[in-house]
């Protein structure tokens, strides 16, 4: 043990913060500021059959009315434009796709919401 006039004395600590507390304050500030009506809701880069060319993206729409996405593009590692008269209905998925007659053979659906060319 050190002798007594060794021992330092603390006048004032500063509040401790913990990282649970820092995560949550962090996690409200930022559902607070950042609503997205569109999301990337699933992104399929690695088929099991590697000769077909269905990769895609899919887009959902999370709110309650329809998107319009005219004039809405990718142009990183994607290069689309959705055409004008382009909507995502509400609560709707939508997919991007490089090929979207192999995306639609493969899995089947539509594409709602994009008018065709």
């Amino acid at each position: 043990m050190f002798p007594s006039r060794f021992k330092r004395q603390v006048t004032h600590q500063r509040p401790r913060f913990s990282a649970l507390y820092l995560l949550a304050s962090v996690f409200i500030l930022l559902t607070s500021v950042c609503k997205a009506d569109i999301v990337i809701n699933e992104i399929h880069y690695d088929p099991d059959v590697k000769t077909e060319a269905v990769e895609f993206i899919e887009l959902y729409n999370t709110e309650m009315t329809p998107i319009d996405l005219s004039g809405w593009y990718f142009s990183n590692g994607l290069s689309y434009e959705f055409p004008a008269g382009s909507t995502i209905s509400p609560r709707g998925y939508i997919i991007v796709a490089y090929s979207p007659a192999q995306v639609l053979t493969k899995w089947g659906g539509n594409r709602d919401g994009v008018p065709s060319n």
